[in-house]
């Protein structure tokens, strides 16, 4: 990622990544949504005279006007977290990133140390379907190989757990929040399987805001934009 900004002398210069650290603090975090989607908050900046409001998301439909067009991103979320089980016990964290055929996926896995291609891990909610990896790629990932008849995809839609930025906390293996994570960290609009991270913009409409924007003429697009590996890796220069 490189950004350029002007500086009085004419001169375009490259920003740096410690330019843009601010503190956050811990407690200011959301680790749950709110009861309802569209009561999240709005922030809105009119560019015509640099003012600020702070609205609710519900306010969004009074802020368009009729000729406006949304383009929403469809792309539905894989449940990509997973837990392993190792034969002698020890456990490994795992994320799903791609689908390479029916019994063939990229994976990243975490405290599997060295690559074992003999020996089967089995996942911690199913005991019965197992993979093993076969060998590391690029870029931190493993190509695995799923023993049985179903693609990993189809597994982790029945046993995954969501894969939420790692800012928001949830216990290791398995939370009392999985439920009520697997309905909201998805759009309402989601339609294409594929993406491992949500398109968070989306998150807060709901069939109410829907209905506000089609009654003021609002116009809506779909296209399909699937969130991958990078959302979740560090930039990795200055």
């Amino acid at each position: 990622m490189l950004a350029w900004y002007p500086i009085h002398t004419g001169i375009s210069l490259p920003m740096r990544v410690d330019d843009l650290d601010y503190e956050l603090p811990p407690e200011l975090i959301a680790q749950s949504p709110a009861a309802s989607r569209s009561a999240s908050r709005l922030l809105h900046y009119r560019r015509i005279d640099g003012s600020i409001a702070h609205r609710s998301f519900s306010d969004l439909p009074s802020l368009l006007k009729s000729d406006d067009l949304l383009v929403m991103n469809d792309a539905r979320v894989t449940p990509a977290r997973f837990t392993l089980v190792r034969p002698t016990g020890g456990r490994v964290e795992g994320l799903f990133v791609e689908q390479r055929s029916p019994n063939c996926a990229h994976v990243m896995l975490k405290n599997l140390g060295a690559v074992k291609p003999d020996v089967w891990l089995a996942f911690e909610r199913d005991g019965s379907t197992q993979l093993r990896v076969i060998h590391r790629l690029e870029g931190g990932l493993l190509e695995v190989e799923i023993c049985g008849d179903r693609p990993l995809t189809e597994v982790l839609e029945a046993i995954g757990r969501m894969p939420l930025p790692p800012y928001i906390r949830r216990d290791r293996g398995e939370d009392e929040r999985d439920t009520v994570d697997a309905a909201r960290y998805q759009t309402v609009y989601a339609q294409t399987p594929g993406s491992i991270a949500a398109p968070t913009a989306g998150l807060h409409f709901t069939p109410e805001v829907f209905a506000a924007l089609d009654a003021r003429g609002i116009e809506r697009a779909h296209v399909t934009l699937h969130v991958g590996l990078g959302t979740f890796k560090p930039i990795e220069v200055e």
